[in-house]
């Protein structure tokens, strides 16, 4: 899913998960180039960020997005993190 965000700045919205369970990550358009589905990719020091209520996996500056990355994921488990919505309450 692609989606405007503050600025000129394009996100795109994509399905990751792994055998623990799934989430959705955001990448910049700069990050997009080489995801593809089904690829392997690895994210060290990726952060969460409140998107609208939901979780979303993010990729800031501290970050890396490893493309290049070897190995087989058997199965995608069921829980969706990014489904649950939340709210924040005023402390």
């Amino acid at each position: 899913e692609q989606r405007k965000g503050p600025g000129h700045t394009m996100f795109y919205d994509v399905a990751c998960g792994d055998e623990t369970g799934q989430i959705t990550m955001s990448l910049k358009d700069t990050q997009i180039e080489g995801i593809a589905k089904d690829k392997i990719i690895c994210v060290r020091n990726g952060s969460i960020k409140m998107v609208r209520g939901f979780m979303r996996l993010v990729v800031d500056k501290w970050g890396k997005l490893d493309r290049d990355v070897e190995g087989r994921v058997e199965r995608i488990g069921e829980r969706d993190l990014s489904s649950i919505e939340f709210e924040v309450y005023p402390s």
